[in-house]
Protein backbone atom coordinates (compact mmCIF):
# COMPACT_ATOMS: atom_id res chain seq x y z
CA UNK A 1 0.00 0.00 0.00
CA UNK A 2 2.60 2.47 0.91
CA UNK A 3 4.21 1.78 -2.67
CA UNK A 4 1.06 2.78 -4.28
CA UNK A 5 0.97 5.60 -2.42
CA UNK A 6 4.31 7.01 -3.22
CA UNK A 7 3.68 5.91 -7.01
CA UNK A 8 0.38 7.50 -6.89
CA UNK A 9 0.81 10.43 -5.05
CA UNK A 10 2.31 13.01 -7.31
CA UNK A 11 0.18 12.12 -10.26
CA UNK A 12 -2.84 13.04 -8.03
CA UNK A 13 -1.30 16.02 -7.60
CA UNK A 14 -0.26 17.06 -10.98
CA UNK A 15 -3.62 16.22 -12.10
CA UNK A 16 -5.76 18.45 -8.60
CA UNK A 17 -3.39 21.40 -10.06
CA UNK A 18 -4.52 20.96 -13.78
CA UNK A 19 -7.68 20.76 -12.75
CA UNK A 20 -7.90 23.90 -10.49
CA UNK A 21 -6.11 26.19 -13.37
CA UNK A 22 -9.39 25.40 -15.36
CA UNK A 23 -11.86 28.32 -15.15
CA UNK A 24 -15.53 26.92 -14.49
CA UNK A 25 -16.73 29.46 -17.32
CA UNK A 26 -16.70 33.44 -18.37
CA UNK A 27 -18.04 36.35 -19.63
CA UNK A 28 -17.56 37.44 -23.15
CA UNK A 29 -19.02 40.40 -25.12
CA UNK A 30 -22.54 39.45 -26.19
CA UNK A 31 -26.37 40.57 -26.48
CA UNK A 32 -29.76 38.62 -26.48
CA UNK A 33 -33.09 39.55 -27.92
CA UNK A 34 -36.37 39.45 -25.93
CA UNK A 35 -39.32 38.78 -27.33
CA UNK A 36 -40.47 42.22 -27.97
CA UNK A 37 -37.51 42.12 -30.59
CA UNK A 38 -35.42 44.65 -28.28
CA UNK A 39 -31.58 43.42 -28.21
CA UNK A 40 -29.28 44.34 -25.34
CA UNK A 41 -25.65 44.45 -25.64
CA UNK A 42 -23.76 43.04 -22.26
CA UNK A 43 -21.91 40.03 -21.38
CA UNK A 44 -22.79 36.40 -21.88
CA UNK A 45 -21.15 33.32 -19.99
CA UNK A 46 -19.63 31.09 -22.48
CA UNK A 47 -20.11 27.70 -21.37
CA UNK A 48 -20.74 24.11 -22.32
CA UNK A 49 -23.13 23.30 -25.28
CA UNK A 50 -24.62 21.40 -23.55
CA UNK A 51 -25.76 23.79 -21.14
CA UNK A 52 -26.46 26.66 -23.31
CA UNK A 53 -29.15 24.75 -25.24
CA UNK A 54 -31.16 24.91 -21.74
CA UNK A 55 -30.34 28.79 -21.37
CA UNK A 56 -27.81 31.74 -21.34
CA UNK A 57 -26.23 33.47 -18.07
CA UNK A 58 -26.25 37.51 -19.15
CA UNK A 59 -25.02 40.36 -17.50
CA UNK A 60 -25.88 43.86 -18.84
CA UNK A 61 -22.60 45.41 -17.06
CA UNK A 62 -19.35 42.69 -16.43
CA UNK A 63 -19.36 43.98 -12.86
CA UNK A 64 -23.30 43.61 -12.34
CA UNK A 65 -25.32 40.13 -11.05
CA UNK A 66 -25.81 37.48 -13.88
CA UNK A 67 -29.59 36.80 -15.09
CA UNK A 68 -30.52 33.51 -16.37
CA UNK A 69 -32.68 33.24 -20.09
CA UNK A 70 -34.46 30.40 -20.50
CA UNK A 71 -35.26 29.08 -24.58
CA UNK A 72 -39.08 29.89 -23.67
CA UNK A 73 -37.90 33.67 -22.07
CA UNK A 74 -35.95 35.21 -24.93
CA UNK A 75 -35.54 35.10 -28.92
CA UNK A 76 -31.79 34.22 -29.39
CA UNK A 77 -28.55 35.04 -27.80
CA UNK A 78 -25.09 35.77 -29.37
CA UNK A 79 -21.37 35.46 -28.33
CA UNK A 80 -17.88 34.97 -29.75
CA UNK A 81 -19.34 34.87 -33.51
CA UNK A 82 -22.18 32.26 -32.08
CA UNK A 83 -25.59 32.71 -32.62
CA UNK A 84 -28.23 30.83 -30.66
CA UNK A 85 -31.77 30.75 -31.37
CA UNK A 86 -35.20 29.51 -30.21
CA UNK A 87 -36.67 26.88 -31.24
CA UNK A 88 -39.52 24.29 -31.05
CA UNK A 89 -38.26 20.96 -31.50
CA UNK A 90 -40.82 18.53 -29.69
CA UNK A 91 -43.13 16.67 -31.48
CA UNK A 92 -45.59 15.03 -28.87
CA UNK A 93 -44.06 16.77 -26.48
CA UNK A 94 -43.39 20.43 -27.23
CA UNK A 95 -40.25 21.73 -25.79
CA UNK A 96 -38.06 24.91 -26.44
CA UNK A 97 -34.58 24.81 -27.09
CA UNK A 98 -31.48 27.09 -28.25
CA UNK A 99 -30.35 25.87 -31.24
CA UNK A 100 -26.84 26.74 -32.66
CA UNK A 101 -27.11 28.45 -36.05
CA UNK A 102 -24.46 27.29 -38.39
CA UNK A 103 -25.67 28.88 -41.76
CA UNK A 104 -28.67 31.61 -41.77
CA UNK A 105 -30.07 31.94 -45.41
CA UNK A 106 -32.98 31.32 -47.25
CA UNK A 107 -32.36 27.53 -45.89
CA UNK A 108 -30.70 28.01 -42.39
CA UNK A 109 -29.15 25.29 -40.65
CA UNK A 110 -28.88 24.12 -37.08
CA UNK A 111 -26.66 22.48 -34.45
CA UNK A 112 -27.69 20.93 -31.16
CA UNK A 113 -25.82 18.97 -28.64
CA UNK A 114 -27.69 16.77 -26.20
CA UNK A 115 -26.51 13.74 -24.17
CA UNK A 116 -23.25 13.53 -26.02
CA UNK A 117 -25.18 13.02 -29.36
CA UNK A 118 -25.04 15.40 -32.27
CA UNK A 119 -28.43 17.02 -34.08
CA UNK A 120 -28.60 18.60 -37.10
CA UNK A 121 -31.93 20.58 -38.49
CA UNK A 122 -32.56 22.75 -41.63
CA UNK A 123 -35.50 25.87 -41.97
CA UNK A 124 -37.04 25.27 -45.33
CA UNK A 125 -38.70 27.85 -47.11
CA UNK A 126 -41.54 27.61 -45.55
CA UNK A 127 -39.94 28.15 -42.09
CA UNK A 128 -40.20 24.46 -41.47
CA UNK A 129 -37.78 23.15 -38.84
CA UNK A 130 -36.82 19.52 -39.88
CA UNK A 131 -34.27 17.17 -38.26
CA UNK A 132 -31.35 15.94 -40.71
CA UNK A 133 -31.54 12.13 -39.52
CA UNK A 134 -28.88 9.22 -40.71
CA UNK A 135 -30.26 6.76 -38.97
CA UNK A 136 -28.85 2.65 -38.74
CA UNK A 137 -29.73 -0.65 -37.83
CA UNK A 138 -27.17 -3.78 -36.86
CA UNK A 139 -27.18 -6.69 -40.09
CA UNK A 140 -25.01 -9.48 -39.54
CA UNK A 141 -22.59 -9.98 -43.24
CA UNK A 142 -20.46 -12.86 -43.54
CA UNK A 143 -20.79 -13.47 -40.14
CA UNK A 144 -19.67 -10.50 -38.72
CA UNK A 145 -22.00 -7.32 -37.03
CA UNK A 146 -21.96 -4.41 -38.77
CA UNK A 147 -24.15 -1.09 -39.09
CA UNK A 148 -26.08 -0.09 -42.48
CA UNK A 149 -27.17 3.35 -42.52
CA UNK A 150 -29.97 5.05 -44.17
CA UNK A 151 -28.48 8.51 -45.18
CA UNK A 152 -31.96 9.89 -44.78
CA UNK A 153 -30.61 13.46 -44.75
CA UNK A 154 -30.40 13.04 -48.40
CA UNK A 155 -33.94 12.80 -48.85
CA UNK A 156 -34.11 15.54 -46.54
CA UNK A 157 -32.02 17.69 -48.31
CA UNK A 158 -33.02 16.98 -50.94
CA UNK A 159 -37.00 17.72 -50.61
CA UNK A 160 -35.62 21.30 -49.12
CA UNK A 161 -33.79 22.05 -51.95
CA UNK A 162 -36.48 20.47 -54.89
CA UNK A 163 -36.46 24.00 -56.58
CA UNK A 164 -32.89 23.97 -57.78
CA UNK A 165 -32.16 20.38 -59.09
CA UNK A 166 -28.77 21.44 -60.63
CA UNK A 167 -27.53 20.20 -56.42
CA UNK A 168 -28.60 17.24 -56.07
CA UNK A 169 -25.10 15.43 -57.04
CA UNK A 170 -23.35 17.40 -54.72
CA UNK A 171 -26.33 16.67 -52.00
CA UNK A 172 -25.42 12.81 -52.48
CA UNK A 173 -22.16 12.89 -51.63
CA UNK A 174 -22.51 14.95 -48.83
CA UNK A 175 -21.55 13.34 -45.82
CA UNK A 176 -22.84 13.63 -42.51
CA UNK A 177 -20.72 15.75 -40.86
CA UNK A 178 -20.85 19.46 -40.03
CA UNK A 179 -18.49 21.10 -42.37
CA UNK A 180 -20.01 18.88 -45.07
CA UNK A 181 -23.98 19.89 -43.99
CA UNK A 182 -22.42 23.51 -43.82
CA UNK A 183 -20.77 23.48 -47.50
CA UNK A 184 -24.02 21.91 -48.88
CA UNK A 185 -26.56 24.42 -47.28
CA UNK A 186 -24.23 27.58 -48.00
CA UNK A 187 -24.19 26.21 -51.57
CA UNK A 188 -27.75 26.18 -52.37
CA UNK A 189 -28.05 29.80 -50.86
CA UNK A 190 -25.48 31.10 -53.00
CA UNK A 191 -26.76 29.47 -56.15
CA UNK A 192 -30.79 29.12 -55.80
CA UNK A 193 -31.60 32.39 -53.71
CA UNK A 194 -29.53 35.14 -55.76
CA UNK A 195 -28.55 38.40 -54.07
CA UNK A 196 -29.85 37.01 -50.42
CA UNK A 197 -27.36 37.14 -47.45
CA UNK A 198 -26.07 33.99 -46.53
CA UNK A 199 -24.10 33.96 -43.08
CA UNK A 200 -22.01 31.43 -41.95
CA UNK A 201 -21.22 30.64 -38.40
CA UNK A 202 -17.38 28.41 -38.45
CA UNK A 203 -18.66 25.24 -35.88
CA UNK A 204 -16.08 23.70 -34.53
CA UNK A 205 -16.61 20.76 -32.21
CA UNK A 206 -13.74 21.19 -29.63
CA UNK A 207 -12.17 18.50 -27.68
CA UNK A 208 -13.41 18.15 -23.90
CA UNK A 209 -10.97 17.27 -21.19
CA UNK A 210 -12.21 14.49 -18.23
CA UNK A 211 -10.35 13.49 -15.46
CA UNK A 212 -11.31 10.49 -13.57
CA UNK A 213 -10.60 7.26 -11.21
CA UNK A 214 -11.28 3.94 -11.53
CA UNK A 215 -10.62 0.34 -9.86
CA UNK A 216 -10.89 -3.26 -10.66
CA UNK A 217 -9.41 -7.06 -11.06
CA UNK A 218 -6.97 -8.71 -12.86
CA UNK A 219 -6.88 -12.07 -14.33
CA UNK A 220 -3.08 -13.31 -15.57
CA UNK A 221 -1.00 -15.99 -16.96
CA UNK A 222 2.53 -15.79 -17.74
CA UNK A 223 3.84 -18.49 -20.38
CA UNK A 224 7.70 -18.71 -21.11
CA UNK A 225 8.59 -19.20 -24.62
CA UNK A 226 12.01 -21.51 -25.30
CA UNK A 227 14.43 -21.38 -28.01
CA UNK A 228 15.01 -24.37 -27.97
CA UNK A 229 12.55 -27.65 -28.28
CA UNK A 230 14.77 -30.29 -25.68
CA UNK A 231 13.83 -27.26 -22.87
CA UNK A 232 9.64 -27.23 -23.80
CA UNK A 233 8.44 -29.37 -21.08
CA UNK A 234 10.68 -28.09 -18.27
CA UNK A 235 10.04 -24.34 -19.39
CA UNK A 236 6.18 -25.50 -19.47
CA UNK A 237 5.97 -26.39 -15.88
CA UNK A 238 7.15 -22.51 -14.78
CA UNK A 239 4.08 -21.46 -16.82
CA UNK A 240 1.52 -19.86 -14.64
CA UNK A 241 -2.10 -20.83 -14.67
CA UNK A 242 -5.02 -17.73 -14.26
CA UNK A 243 -5.16 -16.18 -11.02
CA UNK A 244 -6.37 -12.80 -9.92
CA UNK A 245 -4.93 -9.67 -9.03
CA UNK A 246 -6.06 -5.64 -8.17
CA UNK A 247 -5.26 -2.34 -10.00
CA UNK A 248 -5.81 0.99 -9.10
CA UNK A 249 -5.45 3.90 -11.64
CA UNK A 250 -6.22 7.67 -12.49
CA UNK A 251 -6.76 8.43 -16.27
CA UNK A 252 -7.61 11.66 -18.27
CA UNK A 253 -10.56 11.20 -21.44
CA UNK A 254 -10.28 13.49 -23.81
CA UNK A 255 -13.43 13.08 -25.84
CA UNK A 256 -14.65 14.83 -29.23
CA UNK A 257 -11.47 13.96 -30.95
CA UNK A 258 -11.28 14.14 -34.57
CA UNK A 259 -14.01 16.22 -34.54
CA UNK A 260 -16.56 13.53 -33.51
CA UNK A 261 -18.36 13.10 -30.21
CA UNK A 262 -18.25 9.23 -30.63
CA UNK A 263 -14.31 9.71 -30.36
CA UNK A 264 -11.91 9.49 -27.08
CA UNK A 265 -8.68 9.50 -26.61
CA UNK A 266 -7.31 8.30 -23.23
CA UNK A 267 -4.31 7.63 -21.16
CA UNK A 268 -3.69 6.41 -17.55
CA UNK A 269 -1.25 5.19 -15.06
CA UNK A 270 -2.32 2.64 -12.76
CA UNK A 271 -0.50 0.21 -9.65
CA UNK A 272 -1.41 -3.04 -10.00
CA UNK A 273 -0.76 -6.55 -7.67
CA UNK A 274 -0.93 -9.76 -10.06
CA UNK A 275 -0.30 -13.07 -8.40
CA UNK A 276 1.05 -15.76 -10.89
CA UNK A 277 0.85 -19.72 -9.46
CA UNK A 278 2.80 -22.54 -11.43
CA UNK A 279 3.36 -26.40 -10.56
CA UNK A 280 6.54 -25.33 -9.03
CA UNK A 281 6.54 -21.81 -7.58
CA UNK A 282 4.30 -18.58 -7.49
CA UNK A 283 5.27 -14.85 -7.94
CA UNK A 284 3.83 -12.05 -6.63
CA UNK A 285 4.42 -9.21 -8.86
CA UNK A 286 4.04 -5.08 -8.65
CA UNK A 287 3.54 -3.24 -11.66
CA UNK A 288 2.80 0.49 -13.09
CA UNK A 289 0.51 0.09 -15.85
CA UNK A 290 0.49 3.67 -18.55
CA UNK A 291 -2.09 2.46 -21.30
CA UNK A 292 -3.34 4.40 -24.14
CA UNK A 293 -6.25 3.93 -25.84
CA UNK A 294 -8.68 5.14 -28.12
CA UNK A 295 -12.57 4.85 -27.58
CA UNK A 296 -15.95 4.68 -30.66
CA UNK A 297 -18.81 5.28 -28.31
CA UNK A 298 -22.47 4.13 -29.70
CA UNK A 299 -24.75 6.36 -27.97
CA UNK A 300 -28.19 5.14 -27.08
CA UNK A 301 -29.69 7.93 -24.77
CA UNK A 302 -27.69 8.86 -21.60
CA UNK A 303 -25.95 4.71 -22.08
CA UNK A 304 -22.91 4.78 -23.85
CA UNK A 305 -21.27 1.20 -25.05
CA UNK A 306 -18.20 1.54 -26.49
CA UNK A 307 -15.04 -0.86 -27.52
CA UNK A 308 -11.62 0.02 -26.72
CA UNK A 309 -8.67 -0.46 -28.22
CA UNK A 310 -4.52 0.53 -28.47
CA UNK A 311 -1.47 -0.42 -26.14
CA UNK A 312 -0.80 -0.57 -22.38
CA UNK A 313 2.93 -0.47 -20.97
CA UNK A 314 3.38 -2.58 -18.44
CA UNK A 315 6.62 -1.98 -15.93
CA UNK A 316 7.68 -4.31 -13.53
CA UNK A 317 8.38 -2.08 -10.33
CA UNK A 318 8.64 -5.15 -7.78
CA UNK A 319 7.87 -8.74 -7.23
CA UNK A 320 8.49 -11.69 -4.82
CA UNK A 321 8.73 -15.25 -5.54
CA UNK A 322 7.98 -18.53 -3.56
CA UNK A 323 9.93 -20.38 -2.69
CA UNK A 324 12.75 -17.50 -2.90
CA UNK A 325 15.20 -19.62 -4.57
CA UNK A 326 13.29 -19.32 -7.72
CA UNK A 327 14.33 -15.69 -7.73
CA UNK A 328 17.59 -15.57 -8.78
CA UNK A 329 17.67 -19.06 -10.47
CA UNK A 330 14.77 -18.34 -13.11
CA UNK A 331 12.64 -15.60 -12.55
CA UNK A 332 15.02 -12.67 -11.84
CA UNK A 333 16.40 -13.19 -15.39
CA UNK A 334 13.85 -14.13 -17.45
CA UNK A 335 10.47 -12.29 -16.18
CA UNK A 336 9.93 -9.11 -17.79
CA UNK A 337 10.61 -5.98 -16.95
CA UNK A 338 8.73 -4.01 -19.53
CA UNK A 339 6.10 -5.32 -21.73
CA UNK A 340 4.32 -3.77 -24.48
CA UNK A 341 0.69 -5.14 -24.42
CA UNK A 342 -1.97 -4.79 -27.56
CA UNK A 343 -5.62 -3.85 -25.65
CA UNK A 344 -8.74 -4.39 -27.31
CA UNK A 345 -12.28 -4.04 -24.92
CA UNK A 346 -15.54 -3.14 -24.85
CA UNK A 347 -17.60 -1.02 -22.34
CA UNK A 348 -21.10 1.05 -20.89
CA UNK A 349 -21.07 4.07 -19.86
CA UNK A 350 -23.74 6.46 -18.43
CA UNK A 351 -23.42 9.98 -18.65
CA UNK A 352 -25.38 12.24 -16.09
CA UNK A 353 -24.84 16.08 -16.12
CA UNK A 354 -20.68 16.47 -16.30
CA UNK A 355 -20.09 13.14 -14.22
CA UNK A 356 -19.42 9.68 -16.74
CA UNK A 357 -19.78 6.16 -14.76
CA UNK A 358 -18.47 3.72 -16.93
CA UNK A 359 -17.43 -0.49 -16.44
CA UNK A 360 -15.21 -1.81 -18.83
CA UNK A 361 -13.76 -5.46 -19.46
CA UNK A 362 -10.38 -5.36 -21.56
CA UNK A 363 -8.22 -8.03 -23.02
CA UNK A 364 -4.37 -7.78 -23.37
CA UNK A 365 -1.57 -9.75 -25.03
CA UNK A 366 2.09 -8.87 -25.10
CA UNK A 367 5.67 -10.22 -24.77
CA UNK A 368 7.81 -9.06 -22.83
CA UNK A 369 11.86 -7.50 -23.06
CA UNK A 370 13.43 -10.06 -20.31
CA UNK A 371 16.56 -9.81 -18.78
CA UNK A 372 20.72 -10.91 -19.99
CA UNK A 373 22.95 -14.07 -18.71
CA UNK A 374 22.58 -17.55 -19.27
CA UNK A 375 19.15 -18.37 -18.44
CA UNK A 376 17.94 -15.55 -19.95
CA UNK A 377 19.30 -17.04 -23.37
CA UNK A 378 17.21 -20.02 -23.20
CA UNK A 379 14.17 -18.46 -23.87
CA UNK A 380 12.93 -15.93 -26.54
CA UNK A 381 10.04 -13.69 -24.17
CA UNK A 382 7.84 -14.44 -21.55
CA UNK A 383 4.21 -13.95 -23.28
CA UNK A 384 1.45 -12.28 -20.31
CA UNK A 385 -2.09 -12.21 -21.34
CA UNK A 386 -4.44 -10.19 -18.99
CA UNK A 387 -8.69 -9.82 -18.46
CA UNK A 388 -9.00 -6.84 -16.92
CA UNK A 389 -11.94 -5.51 -15.26
CA UNK A 390 -12.53 -2.00 -14.47
CA UNK A 391 -15.36 0.46 -12.76
CA UNK A 392 -14.86 4.28 -12.76
CA UNK A 393 -16.40 7.49 -13.07
CA UNK A 394 -14.63 11.28 -14.77
CA UNK A 395 -15.92 14.99 -14.35
CA UNK A 396 -15.20 17.44 -16.86
CA UNK A 397 -12.67 19.67 -16.21
CA UNK A 398 -12.86 22.94 -18.01
CA UNK A 399 -15.35 24.70 -19.53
Amino acid sequence: MTLMIKTLLPTVVLLLFVLSSYSQGNYVPGSIVLKSGDSIVGFVKSQDEEKLKDGCFFKRDIDSKPDFYAADSIKSFRFNNRFYESKNIGINNPKNVFLECLVDGKVDLYFLKDNDSIHYYVVNRDNKLIELLNTSELIIVDDRVCYRYFYDYIGTLNSTFADYPPIFPDVKKTRFTSDQLVKIVKKYNDEACGDEVCIVYKKNIKPVTYIGFKAGVNYSNINFNPKFEETTDFWSDLNSSHTAGSSISIFLCQKNLFGSVNMSQNLSIGYSVDSYKSDIFSIEMQTLSIPFYFSRYYPIGNFKPFINFGIDNVITINFKTYPERFKAGFIEWTTSRYQINGLVGLGLEYSLKSMNYFISCNVELGNGINGTGSIARQVISSTNSRLKIEAGCNIKIGK
